[in-house]
């Protein structure tokens, strides 16, 4: 018997086997987003005081960023029905949302897997794979007009999520850390 969870969803747009042992390094923006929403959907607190008070709060956060992610790159994949093939690939990978590649962003562990994740490691993670979009060069696979308006629309979507949405994120959960800390009597250590 395995000592891990492994779990088949099945969502409105997406069908994933979520297993805690995977990677992150080699997950996709939108793997990122829906394997960690899962994680801390099953996350049951040790009884601290600061996981009390944080774990309900981790849940909403990343179900609110799901829905915000998710609402924007399908807007997109509306306004170019003919491309959201090309979408989909660019935010969530290919096979159970993995990318062609490993990527690890500085100061995160290579083999880090959602099952030790923490929320900074996600954040970093998403903060990579959005920076890298909104940066990287035309893949020589889009050659039309067509691929290469959409492609740019691709790169403005990423870049207005890690601008805006992603940093606001970011905020909040500092803003809970810093809640839980004061809730549970811990003198934070600054670094």
């Amino acid at each position: 018997m395995n000592n891990y969870i492994d779990i088949y969803i099945k969502m409105p747009n997406h069908e994933f086997n979520y297993n805690e042992t995977f990677r992150l390094s080699s997950g996709s923006f939108m793997q990122l987003l829906l394997f960690y929403n899962t994680k801390v959907s099953n996350d049951v607190s040790d009884g601290s005081k600061w996981q009390d008070f944080v774990y309900p709060k981790l849940k909403d956060l990343f179900a609110s960023m799901l829905e915000c992610f998710e609402g924007h790159i399908n807007s997109l994949m509306v306004k170019n029905e003919e491309h959201k093939q090309m979408i989909h690939v660019n935010f969530s990978g290919y096979d159970n949302y993995k990318m062609p590649v490993v990527v690890v962003p500085k100061n995160i562990k290579p083999h880090i897997n959602y099952k030790n994740a923490r929320v900074r490691d996600i954040m970093a993670h998403l903060d990579q794979r959005l920076y890298y979009l909104s940066i990287c060069s035309v893949p020589k696979r889009y050659t039309t007009e067509e691929e290469l308006r959409v492609f740019k629309q691709i790169q403005e979507l990423s870049k207005q999520l890690l601008d805006h949405e992603l940093k606001e994120y970011k905020e909040k959960w500092r803003n809970i850390c810093n809640e839980a800390y004061l809730y549970a009597g811990i003198e934070k250590k600054d670094k």
